[in-house]
């Protein structure tokens, strides 16, 4: 769906018409991607074989298991092609560095905080462990989507159970409620919509949060000598997570123990200034109506993008967004040939729009929605 509304027709030659590149003996970012997932899915299942839990694991014992989380699953990439030359070994060793440093703070993360991991690697569809999502267009069809969920954590308090969702990524991918709004980024919204409507019908599930953890290896730098501590912390704060956050003190507290007290979040996108208001910068955090609503409008995102890939519409219309559009990465350029310089040739131009603006019509649509509903 987020590959359609980023260009149609760039769905089209990788869904419907399947196109593959041809095989190469090399090494490429998904490959990357889809091995930090093996390596963190491992160390997940290897604590529970261990008995080791995440509020308590140590430094050294994170350690030891990703070392063998690795040894197990870099094996398995591409013919063991990770073990084929000395630079490829030594990249092992390179993702080894960078899965520990996640995996530390990962941890990290649960021990700041009061949320429990509740499962890893979650699947829905015919054969998960969830049923599939199914959304029904407006012409009686259903749109039936499978995936997968990184991680879900959640928090008991109060009589109310908060339920957070964290999608790992490799790339350079942030939280964006523009992105959302043109149909640019739906997963998580539609991961953590799925996941409460299958975990029951209790009204007192409440979402929590949508994070976007970047696998990475993060450099810092300084003008002035700094201690390993000072090292470490602002290399805590290069991994912060990117997301949306419920405007709720329980929650936050949950997430961040440190908030308790206001100041900065070195976790998740919450900031207070010194009056102890929430600062409008650095903070990323929706009220439990306007959370709700950003949930339906998704769902009614994905919906209408279905009914546009049903009517047959494969137009070569990359989106622009500034400077940005989907060509850059793109391996289908030899097939569309696309160039802005033809006048048959044109961008989907999306406009910068400010994020309260974005709220007020997520709202009105919302209410256009439920007014539906009730009709």
């Amino acid at each position: 769906l987020e590959r359609y509304g980023s260009c149609p027709y760039s769905y089209f030659i990788e869904y419907v018409l399947s196109a593959k590149e041809r095989k190469l003996y090399e090494l490429g970012t998904p490959d990357l991607g889809h091995l930090f997932h093996g390596i963190l899915e491992s160390f997940s299942l290897k604590m529970a074989e261990n008995n080791k839990n995440w509020q308590n694991i140590t430094v050294g014992e994170t350690d030891k298991l990703i070392s063998e989380a690795v040894s197990e699953n870099a094996p398995k990439l591409g013919n063991e092609i990770l073990l084929s030359t000395a630079s490829r070994r030594y990249l092992i060793k390179r993702l080894e560095r960078i899965s520990k440093r996640a995996a530390k703070t990962l941890t990290g993360h649960v021990q700041s905080g009061t949320f429990k991991p509740y499962g890893f690697e979650m699947e829905f569809g015919i054969d998960g462990v969830m049923p599939p999502i199914v959304i029904e267009l407006s012409n009686g069809e259903k749109m039936i989507m499978n995936g997968k969920i990184d991680r879900v954590d959640v928090l008991d308090k109060d009589g109310k159970r908060y339920v957070k969702i964290i999608d790992y990524k490799s790339g350079t991918k942030a939280f964006s409620i523009q992105d959302i709004y043109y149909g640019l980024q739906l997963q998580l919204m539609i991961y953590i919509d799925a996941l409460i409507k299958n975990m029951g019908k209790d009204e007192n599930l409440l979402p929590a949060g949508v994070f976007y953890f970047r696998i990475q290896d993060p450099i810092t730098k300084s003008v002035s000598e700094m201690t390993g501590e000072e090292i470490e912390n602002k290399l805590l704060k290069e991994l912060k997570m990117s997301g949306l956050v419920l405007n709720n003190e329980t929650v936050f507290e949950g997430l961040d123990e440190n908030l308790k007290n206001g100041g900065t979040s070195d976790i998740v996108p919450v900031s207070y200034g010194s009056k102890g208001q929430l600062k409008k910068s650095g903070t990323s955090v929706a009220s439990e109506d306007d959370y709700l609503s950003l949930m339906k409008f998704t769902g009614e995102k994905a919906k209408s993008i279905g009914e546009s890939i049903l009517d047959g519409n494969i137009d070569i219309r990359p989106y622009k967004s500034k400077d940005m559009t989907p060509c850059k990465y793109c391996n289908y350029h030899s097939i569309c040939r696309f160039d802005s310089n033809m006048p048959e040739n044109n961008y989907n131009k999306l406009n910068d729009i400010k994020d309260e603006e974005i709220w007020e019509e997520i709202r009105k649509t919302c209410n256009v929605i439920c007014k539906d509903k009730k009709e």
